[in-house]
């Protein structure tokens, strides 16, 4: 089997554990692996190294400037993105300034992924739509969209945050949960979504269930990104 799919994220692998799930699964299964990324969260470094190590046939590949390593040239894309925010208050969704504001490197995300021939481009959140569609397009090749999540109830209806969204997602999919899935059904009754549950496969279940004393169950939940708005 020699088809090759490349996976787009607008962030890094060890922040999106659904996209190295994916990676390592088309791996395994034989497929030829590519992922994009870019480097946003200094703590990842670390486990994205020993993730690299862990997978050398999946070919990862950097996109943008690094905080630390290339200080310059993540100064340039902040700067460069304040001035899309202004851009898209003042004038609207023009010279796509509603994916340059929300999205650090989606230039360079672009750009990379037209680079790449492949016969699948996948995308991991929304910051990476935009670079499935065009580089799919480049190349002829198929391209599908993993909504993890249902970015529009991300925020109140018609905030400005809610209008990006919903003209990033209305200009160009496999979905994380049967809800989410119907979520985006109402939006998009034309088109059919495939469910993806977002769970490990059953290889990682541990063999017995250990014994624990009885007391109060304790709760801990990571979503990726930690903030307002964020929880159970």
């Amino acid at each position: 089997m020699n088809k090759r799919i490349v996976l787009i994220s607008s962030g890094q692998p060890s922040a999106n554990p659904r996209l190295v799930k994916e990676a390592v699964s088309l791996s395994e299964a034989g497929y030829k692996i590519k992922v994009l990324y870019c480097p946003l969260s200094l703590w990842a470094d670390p486990f994205d190294n020993i993730l690299f190590r862990s997978y050398p046939k999946i070919e990862w590949i950097k996109v943008g400037y690094h905080p630390v390593n290339q200080k310059w040239g993540y100064r340039f894309a902040r700067a460069r993105q304040k001035s899309y925010q202004l851009l898209y208050k003042y004038i609207g969704n023009r010279f796509d300034a509603a994916i340059r504001s929300m999205v650090l490197f989606s230039q360079e995300l672009v750009r990379e992924a037209k680079k790449h021939k492949a016969d699948l481009y996948l995308g991991h959140n929304l910051g990476a739509l935009p670079a499935v569609v065009k580089a799919a397009q480049s190349h002829s090749a198929l391209a599908t969209f993993d909504f993890e999540d249902y970015h529009r109830g991300e925020d109140v209806k018609d905030s400005l945050h809610w209008k990006k969204t919903e003209q990033i997602e209305g200009m160009y999919a496999t979905v994380a949960s049967p809800l989410i899935g119907a979520e985006y059904k109402k939006t998009f009754p034309y088109l059919s979504f495939i469910t993806i549950n977002n769970c490990f496969s059953l290889n990682y279940r541990a063999d017995a269930s250990p014994s624990i004393a009885v007391q109060p169950l304790k709760l801990f939940w990571f979503s990726q990104t930690i903030g307002k708005m964020r929880g159970l």
